[in-house]
């Protein structure tokens, strides 16, 4: 699927990177909001009911790489 056939609205793109955020504005809710869906390639990874709830979802995994890291891996001993 390519969202943009759909009228998605880019949010986060890079250049080199097969991951992409887009708005998805064919739902867009009584309060305004629209879905924000990544994709990889062309293929729906997640979506989010608003940006806020992206932005915890990345946090959430960098506190986890965090965290990893602190601890250290079976890999480092």
């Amino acid at each position: 699927e390519n969202p943009f056939e759909n009228g998605a609205i880019a949010v986060e793109l890079g250049k080199d990177a097969p991951i992409y955020l887009v708005l998805d504005p064919r739902k867009v809710r009584k309060d305004g909001e629209m879905d924000l869906v990544e994709y990889e390639y062309t293929q729906k990874q997640e979506k989010f009911k608003d940006f806020v709830s992206f932005l915890r979802s990345k946090l959430e995994v960098i506190e986890s790489l965090v965290e990893d890291e602190k601890e250290g891996t079976v890999q480092d001993e």
